[in-house]
């Protein structure tokens, strides 16, 4: 026996307006903090995401989740202390093999995880390391859209720097949002035809918003300590100049050091191996030639303002040495960061030791160059980075706006959006004394 049929209940249907559905995603969007993943994986990153860190987290609408990735050991860890950083995230990658190909397999399926359970509105990246290029392709894979910090930076050669040059061109192609530090950068992004200019801001380099909150926080001086020494601060990591342009940069702070009985050298010294093993080798003997362990951020900070000359490889103390009005002569054959060179206040010259030796003779004895490349000078930015990246996520992320990944359609009207931007930083702005 069969129970007998109920009759149904009527139900009516109301078609909801688009208008009303969007209202209502808006009522309920409104007070919902909106998830900010930022990922750092090296010193150099925390360094120049700290800043935005800051800014973001001052901002109630914004909710800051910090992903931590093992690529460095023990300086990334000593960097998130020193600025009080709390990942909430970690990704930890295998020491046994440290290939890149490696590396960046280890970490993607970890990064899909975090970014699945961080369910982030945007994923905030700096620069072109590994990381960077992981975080990147984990978050476009998800659907995420990207900002990239330090968007834009080229040197035309894909091997120099390696692998960061092509780090950085495609991470520029899986971002959404292109943050630039000059422009420059810009507009190397812009004749790349990247799909709307209205998304390549320039905002500066947060490199020099860190560097002004060490300055202030720990007063140090700009000029070198007076005194008989002329100091000559060295670093020398890049993986392009492992082995012989090592070798040869050792050779010419050899020379130097034997030339010439005015001159201390402090080298600091990379936690690669390759980049330190080498150096102890060759200099480890020398009274005038100090190696020093790679330093906290505030004590280099120190080092920088009291250096009579800097000869590097690095990118960031390119950026960071105009601003604190010291010379630059950089051990590379090429830059993609140009704006100081192009100002006079650095000199991209290579490894070989002679040119070395006489450019480092020619800064130290020629009054009238030293005074020319010791301008200082602020082609990276004015300090307010942060907070003009704050200010742009914000507007993104707010209840009327929506960052579109790569794959979407570009906004209507691009000019009108590019007017309601941040003035860019003037390049060459000279800083006052």
């Amino acid at each position: 026996m069969t129970a007998a049929k109920q009759p149904r209940r009527q139900t009516t249907i109301r078609i909801v307006s688009d208008h009303e559905s969007s209202s209502e995603w808006e009522r309920l969007t409104a007070t919902m903090p909106r998830t900010v993943l930022v990922v750092v994986g090296t010193r150099p990153e925390v360094i120049k995401l700290a800043p935005v860190v800051r800014a973001l987290e001052s901002d109630e609408t914004l909710k800051v989740e910090l992903c931590v990735v093992g690529q460095q050991g023990e300086i990334l860890e000593q960097a998130l202390e020193e600025w009080e950083l709390v990942p909430d995230h970690r990704v930890e990658i295998p020491a046994h093999d440290r290939r890149l190909a490696a590396v960046l397999g280890a970490m993607l399926p970890q990064l899909a995880d975090v970014i699945a359970a961080a369910r982030p509105q945007i994923v905030l990246v700096e620069g072109d390391t590994t990381t960077n290029l992981g975080a990147a392709l984990a978050a476009f894979y998800a659907g995420v859209p990207v900002g990239h910090v330090e968007a834009g930076l080229r040197s035309g050669d894909v091997r120099q720097p390696f692998p960061e040059e092509m780090h950085r061109v495609l991470v520029d192609r899986l971002a959404a949002v292109h943050y630039a530090p000059t422009v420059l950068a810009r507009q190397n992004l812009i004749d790349e035809n990247h799909r709307n200019p209205a998304d390549v801001l320039v905002v500066g380099n947060t490199v020099v918003d860190a560097l002004l909150m060490t300055l202030r926080e720990t007063q140090a001086r700009t000029t070198p300590i007076a005194g008989a020494w002329r100091t000559l601060l060295v670093t020398a990591h890049r993986r392009e100049n492992f082995g012989e342009g090592i070798a040869s940069i050792c050779a010419a702070i050899r020379r130097l050091s034997a030339e010439r009985d005015d001159l201390r050298v402090v080298f600091v010294l990379h936690t690669n191996p390759q980049a330190f093993l080498p150096v102890r080798a060759l200099l480890g003997d020398l009274d005038n030639v100090e190696l020093i362990p790679a330093q906290p951020y505030r004590a280099f900070v120190r080092l920088l303002a009291q250096a009579d000359v800097i000869l590097t490889d690095s990118g960031g103390i390119q950026e960071e040495a105009p601003y604190l009005g010291k010379p630059v002569i950089v051990t590379r054959s090429v830059t993609e960061r140009p704006e100081a060179s192009q100002a006079g206040t650095a000199s991209v010259i290579g490894t070989d030791t002679e040119t070395i030796v006489n450019a480092v003779n020619s800064v130290l004895d020629d009054s009238i160059l030293r005074s020319a490349m010791s301008r200082r000078i602020a082609p990276f930015g004015d300090g307010h980075a942060a907070l003009r990246i704050h200010r742009d996520v914000a507007e993104r992320l707010s209840a009327t706006s929506r960052v579109t990944p790569v794959t979407g359609a570009p906004r209507s009207d691009p000019e009108a959006d590019e007017a309601e931007r941040p003035s860019p930083q003037v390049l060459g702005a000279e800083m006052a004394s």
